[in-house]
């Protein structure tokens, strides 16, 4: 089983994401059938970063599935940090996807940030917070 597959036998309405139920599943798979068109196979140019740090927006829970999924893909470290109150997400991207670290910090707490970014060599952010 692919680790998407393994995503996708997930209950996203058990991530208590403030979405009903049948949303919450609808954006989950949506966004395992992007990550799923995620063309892999295509070589690109330049080299991959070691590490990157991916820190989630809780607007769009969903949002970290693709970047995280194409970049442990092509063996790239991943430090998630999850959106305050849906560590299940993080908790669920880092089981199923190899090299993928779920951390847990509040936003706003500068040495957790500070120790993330420090073992990465590019970072995705979600949100509007500082």
């Amino acid at each position: 089983m692919s680790p998407l597959d393994t995503l996708a036998t997930l209950d996203a309405a058990a991530f208590g994401t403030g979405l009903s139920a049948a949303n919450a599943r609808a954006c989950w798979a949506a966004a395992l059938n992007g990550a799923g068109q995620v063309p892999l196979h295509r070589e690109l140019r330049g080299e991959a970063p070691r590490c990157v740090t991916i820190i989630a927006s809780a607007n769009v829970f969903t949002a970290p599935i693709e970047w995280a999924w194409a970049l442990s893909a092509r063996g790239v470290r991943v430090i998630l940090k999850s959106a305050r109150g849906l560590a299940p997400v993080g908790d669920a991207i880092a089981a199923a996807l190899p090299g993928v670290e779920h951390r847990e910090w509040r936003g706003g707490d500068l040495d957790a940030e500070a120790a993330a970014l420090a073992q990465s060599h590019a970072a995705i952010v979600f949100g509007s917070a500082e």
